[in-house]
């Protein structure tokens, strides 16, 4: 994908970092309060087995770009997952299947009866501190000075965190911004964003004509769909945020939903308004069965560490 991509992406992140600074301020209000709870609990806590359902969608100036579709599970306990997709673009219509087990990994293109397979390579299981790395994540405590500095940055924003009620005792937590409210400093962060990490079109020619993956079909069925998202190099600005999360009886999160619109101009003046939607259910389980990718009569394509 291209520039457009990063931005929305920047967006998302952006949302996350005022999701962080929700950690700081006044508990006046019931969303923003609980928000901020949740985001300290949840911090402080894994999920060992379980499962994702969900979807997300680009879309330039109301027609669809490219969809993806998807659910996967994960079991700690034999360290593997399992996923089953689709993407779905103009001129591509695809159903995969991962699986992985270790340091190896298995991706099924059903429509072509392939398997592709592959390894983790040494050096990235040498000297792995993620695990340490997590757990230094998740025993980490704001200061009161961080909570203080984030306070002031978060300011009226802890407004627009509303807590609904349902009649299952479930609760939905909104966070939505319009146009007029977005804040000057989340515009300038989009943009310079867009600036500074657009896609680099000389590194989407490299990667395009690497040699040690063009002989493969799933490849070339890639390339050919030319998957492209609408570069914005002028004018950008984020017109609207929505972010629902789902919450149980417990306040615990069970999904996530959102919309961000960004609009701007491309490099013919031309203006496009890009949204990205996203819809995710997340299941923990005591327990999960994963289910590997069965080899029978499958064409098996070994897949070398691309250089």
């Amino acid at each position: 994908m291209k520039k457009n991509t990063s931005t929305i992406l920047t967006v998302v992140v952006a949302i996350t970092l005022l999701a962080a600074t929700a950690f700081a301020g006044t508990t006046q209000n019931t969303g923003y309060a609980t928000f901020k709870n949740l985001m300290k609990t949840q911090n402080n806590s894994t999920y060992e087995n379980g499962k994702v359902i969900g979807s997300l969608e680009v879309i330039d100036n109301g027609k669809s770009v490219v969809k993806f579709d998807g659910a996967f599970a994960g079991g700690k306990d034999d360290q593997s997952m399992r996923g089953d997709f689709k993407i779905i673009t103009d001129s591509l219509n695809k159903e995969l299947s991962v699986y992985g087990l270790d340091d190896t990994f298995y991706l099924y293109d059903a429509e072509n009866n392939d398997v592709y397979v592959g390894h983790e390579s040494a050096d990235e299981n040498e000297n792995d501190n993620s695990s340490s790395y997590r757990n230094s994540e998740a025993d980490y405590e704001m200061t009161s000075k961080e909570e203080a500095i984030m306070d002031y940055f978060i300011g009226d924003l802890q407004n627009k965190f509303q807590m609904v009620k349902g009649t299952d005792g479930t609760y939905d937590l909104q966070f939505e911004l319009t146009k007029s409210e977005v804040p000057t400093i989340l515009n300038l962060l989009v943009s310079a964003k867009n600036d500074e990490n657009g896609f680099d079109r000389q590194g989407e020619k490299d990667y395009f004509n690497n040699k040690d993956l063009e002989a493969y079909p799933l490849f070339q069925e890639f390339k050919s769909a030319h998957l492209k998202v609408t570069d914005l190099v002028d004018e950008v600005e984020l017109d609207y945020i929505n972010v629902v999360l789902d919450l149980d009886a417990q306040q615990e999160i069970q999904g996530v939903q959102f919309n961000i619109n960004v609009t701007g101009l491309d490099e013919n003046g031309q203006h496009h308004t890009m949204t990205m939607t996203g819809d995710f259910t997340i299941t923990e389980l005591n327990t999960v069965v994963i289910n590997p990718i069965d080899l029978t009569g499958k064409n098996i394509i070994e897949v070398p560490e691309c250089k």
